[in-house]
């Protein structure tokens, strides 16, 4: 009988870089790589629940994780990922 997977909140609807979550013992190298996960980008993830293909805001989300410092998202794509991080709790 399999355990269900342990879904922390700070990572249950938006993307996240996998490093970090495994880093700060969250999640581990084999859970990233379980049916509850899913890879946008190399070290970006969502909760299978969060993903969808057309969901803009969350590639706009995945993409802003992977820019190099100083690099920005312009126009529509950086509103998205601000008013969303906003609504951050």
């Amino acid at each position: 009988m399999s355990v269900p997977a342990r879904i922390p909140r700070c990572l249950a609807r938006l993307p996240f870089r996998g490093s970090r979550a495994v880093s700060e013992g969250l999640l581990t190298w084999t859970m990233l790589r379980g049916p509850t996960w899913v890879r946008l980008l190399p070290d970006v993830y969502v909760h299978r629940h969060g993903y969808r293909v057309d969901d803009h805001r969350m590639w706009c989300e995945a993409v802003a994780l992977r820019l190099p410092p100083g690099a920005v998202l312009a126009g529509r794509e950086r509103r998205l990922v601000v008013r969303c991080r906003a609504a951050q709790p």
